[in-house]
């Protein structure tokens, strides 16, 4: 059986892999992740070209994965640490790129330096990436979930280079390709590595590693309904989809209930009203398909509600970890505050109400929705650096 995620931590060369400068890096790409995500939140409320705002917060999603996995690959799937130019070097190619493309869709001409540079840092990170799930000794649902999102991520990108390239010959690019690009980026990378992340971190941040509920072929559906969206069988996809986040929502509901910890994280509230977008926007393709007056509110739904919100709940607490990491090696022996009490609750709960807030405004056509959204992920930029500032600025009273 697959060890839990807190005996994972515990086992010995577990607090290695973590130290070093691997935290530094990670919390630097998350930052850079938050940047464009704020970027786009900007673009949303300023009436900007909508495909300037949507690969703002694809760099965000992306940016966010490559951050997250250098850290959690290890200790999942029991793999070597690799060391941290692994980690910045393809996510200053995405960070290069992705502003080359958003820059092109304000009215630039860089569309084939972008295309260029995205593929060359997909197929960088996607190789090093690949090459620790391949060599998995533990978690071998989670590493083949892995492998697949990835997968789904590399075939994402090289169609959207191709697109790209379209776009700099002054053609306009397939529609029929937009739409597999965009739902692989969507469903099959980020979703699929949410949902299979999901079994591992709804137990460990309950504190329910004992009474963990559920199958892990639940996931396989989820992937199935996403390849079939890509297929053009929208119905029969969303509909996959939705049942799959309806059975898997059923399994964590249950697995809380037998949680250790009485009052719920904040990551998992934030992963709980995740959920119900999540739920929203298979449930409006399933009933209405992807149409001229449905992509909007299912972008809507999916990137800003469910992608976004998850990340950022999860982002709260992977900043907390990593930034008293550096703390911890900077000042072994000095005393530091307690996880527990890193997350300012009242900063992160009224930055996911106002997300909340703005997401619902923008999937019903409202024009105060990119206004309202833009200061939910200020607030919670704000949030986020709250939590590392204990850790990682105060360094002088860390080490007293």
């Amino acid at each position: 059986m697959a060890r839990p995620v807190h005996a994972a931590l515990a086992a010995p060369g577990v607090g290695a892999m973590l130290t070093a400068d691997a935290p530094v890096a990670s919390i630097a790409v998350l930052g850079a992740a938050l940047a464009f995500h704020l970027a786009g939140s900007a673009l949303l409320a300023s009436g900007a070209p909508p495909l300037a705002a949507l690969h703002a917060f694809a760099a965000f999603i992306v940016l966010a994965v490559v951050a997250t996995s250098h850290q959690l690959i290890p200790v999942l799937l029991r793999v070597p640490p690799t060391p941290w130019p692994q980690t910045v070097m393809p996510a200053a190619g995405f960070s290069v790129g992705f502003a080359l493309l958003i820059y092109s869709f304000m009215g630039g001409a860089e569309f084939a330096a972008a295309g260029t540079l995205l593929a060359l840092s997909a197929a960088l990170w996607c190789v090093l990436v690949g090459s620790r799930v391949l060599r998995a000794a533990g978690e071998r649902m989670t590493a083949a979930a892995m492998g697949a999102a990835f997968l789904g991520f590399l075939t994402a990108a090289f169609i959207g280079v191709w697109m790209a390239y379209d776009l700099a010959g002054g053609l306009a690019p397939s529609q029929l390709a937009a739409g597999v690009h965009g739902t692989l980026m969507v469903v099959v990378f980020a979703s699929m590595l949410i949902v299979a992340l999901s079994y591992r971190f709804v137990p460990m941040f309950a504190l329910a590693h004992a009474n963990a509920y559920g199958k892990r072929g639940v996931q396989w559906f989820f992937l199935a309904g996403g390849a079939a969206i890509a297929a053009n069988l929208t119905g029969i996809g969303a509909g996959l989809s939705f049942a799959s986040l309806a059975v898997l929502a059923y399994q964590h509901i249950r697995t809380l209930q037998s949680r250790l910890r009485k009052r719920l994280d904040a990551s998992l509230i934030y992963a709980a009203v995740a959920w119900i977008f999540a739920l929203a926007a298979a449930a409006l393709v399933c009933v209405k398909g992807l149409t001229a007056a449905t992509v909007t509110p299912a972008l809507a739904l999916s990137v800003l509600g469910w992608l976004s919100i998850t990340i950022f709940g999860y982002g709260l607490k992977i900043c907390g970890f990593l930034s008293w990491q550096v703390a911890k090696q900077r000042a072994p022996e000095s005393p530091l505050a307690p996880l527990a009490s890193a997350i300012p609750l009242p900063g992160a709960y009224a930055s996911l109400v106002t997300l909340v807030l703005g997401t619902a405004l923008i999937a019903f056509g409202s024009e105060l929705g990119g206004a309202v959204y833009f200061t939910g992920a200020l607030a919670y930029v704000t949030t986020f650096a709250a939590v590392a500032y204990p850790y990682v600025l105060k360094r002088s009273e860390n080490r007293a």
